[in-house]
């Protein structure tokens, strides 16, 4: 594959523009194919071929960084990387089975399942948190599978739904569905990094089974900031989740003073 395009539009060009080339390709430079980038590769000389060169390279080093299982779109590299250079790369990475293409746009990190012995899908969570990301939205889970997200129940549901701030759309994950249904919400206010994970699980059991253990056993996944900032913004929920909440809270702090 060569730099520019060699169907008779090399020969053409200065000689200048034929050494930066030249160079571009021993330093194994990303491909560019349009004909109309010589002149700006004239203007800008070897340094627009270094840049190339190195942002290649720093596609390649952000995928090797990312942990298996991990589920990411072209949004979520670095921005200093254009967008015909990430698409581009992930799209080779993908020919070449470093990386999977779960659906138009969004990708992730293979992830070997011993147990299986085989490429295991990632979560329906990390693929909704993916596509969010790459439109800007902001999303909750609606209680099912933010109960699901809490570990509070074992059944993997068929359809994921989650609220948005944006368009309604549903997307299919092997035999799931991720739905989004638009909504105007008020939580998208709280601070808590898993406010909204915490009180609409709590909400999808119920008064009835969201019993004190129940909320000991989802506050046990996270340090006292973060459960008080939970806490914070349980404030625009149901009364009696705030009032779980804050119980737990209360709990860990007798916990500390004895």
């Amino acid at each position: 594959m060569s730099l520019i395009g060699e169907s008779g539009v090399l020969p053409q060009v200065t000689e200048r523009v034929r050494n930066v080339v030249k160079w571009a390709k021993a330093q194994k430079a990303i491909v560019i194919r349009q004909p109309f980038l010589i002149q700006y590769a004239l203007r800008k000389n070897a340094y627009y071929f270094s840049i190339i060169g190195m942002t290649r390279e720093s596609v390649e080093n952000w995928i090797e960084a990312q942990p298996p299982g991990s589920v990411f779109s072209a949004s979520d590299l670095p921005p200093s990387i254009s967008r015909g250079v990430r698409d581009e790369m992930l799209s080779r990475f993908s020919k070449q089975g470093r990386i999977s293409r779960l659906m138009r746009g969004i990708y992730a990190i293979p992830e070997w399942s011993k147990l299986l012995q085989k490429t295991v899908l990632p979560g329906g969570e990390a693929v909704a948190k993916a596509i969010a990301r790459k439109f800007g939205w902001t999303i909750m889970p609606c209680d099912d599978a933010a109960v699901n997200g809490l570990g509070l129940s074992t059944q993997v549901p068929a359809r994921l739904v989650y609220l948005s701030n944006g368009p309604s759309r549903r997307y299919r994950l092997g035999s799931a569905v991720i739905e989004f249904r638009h909504r105007c919400l008020r939580e998208t206010c709280m601070k808590g990094r898993d406010s909204k994970l915490v009180i609409r699980g709590l909400k999808g059991l119920g008064r009835s089974y969201a019993t004190p253990e129940v909320v000991a056993q989802v506050a046990s996944r996270y340090s006292d900031d973060e459960w008080r900032a939970i806490c914070e913004d349980s404030a625009i929920a149901s009364g009696w989740i705030s009032k779980l909440l804050w119980g737990e809270m209360k709990r860990r702090e007798r916990m500390h003073e004895s």
